[in-house]
């Protein structure tokens, strides 16, 4: 698995990479037509979307939205827009399918915004799927490690 941990690494670098330079529109490239991105209440990891209020629920449609709605200037929650570093860690295959890897990894993202630094903490569960020989987010869950949001206050990144 070695190799193909390399692999699902360079994937998540350049993840973590479009989203730091804000190149919104390839990151979205890397999400197949049916992806789910889900961010759930904070010490509720296991909280089902279908009846709990997640942080984030976005289906691929909910996803373009919100990276449009990003870009806009009159988005207020990101105008300017965050200057985020991304660091991704502990990168591991958890299940290797034909056509899915189940993957776990932990990130810490730095955010500075209006003279102030804050950062999010948590761990990647991720279902990537095949896309010829590239790797596509099929589902993208990010648990948050801090019980309150305050002091990073709203979650207005993509994690």
């Amino acid at each position: 698995m070695t190799g193909l941990r390399g692999e699902v690494e360079d994937f998540l670098f350049r993840d973590a990479l479009l989203l730091d330079e804000w190149r919104l529109d390839e990151w979205l490239d890397l999400f197949t037509e049916d992806a789910t991105y889900l961010v759930p209440p904070l010490g509720r990891p296991d909280a089902d979307p279908a009846t709990d209020t997640y942080l984030v629920n976005d289906d691929r449609f909910r996803l373009e939205q919100r990276v449009a709605s990003l870009r806009k200037r009159s988005a207020h929650a990101e105008s300017p827009r965050s200057i985020t570093r991304r660091f991704v860690s502990n990168v591991q295959i958890v299940d290797e399918r034909a056509d899915a890897l189940d993957v776990r990894a932990n990130f810490c993202i730095f955010r500075y915004r209006h003279d102030e630094y804050t950062q999010f903490v948590g761990h990647y569960r991720l279902a990537l799927a095949r896309h010829d020989t590239d790797l596509r987010f099929r589902r993208r869950v990010a648990l948050l490690d801090s019980p309150v949001l305050h002091p990073a206050g709203a979650v207005t990144i993509l994690l």
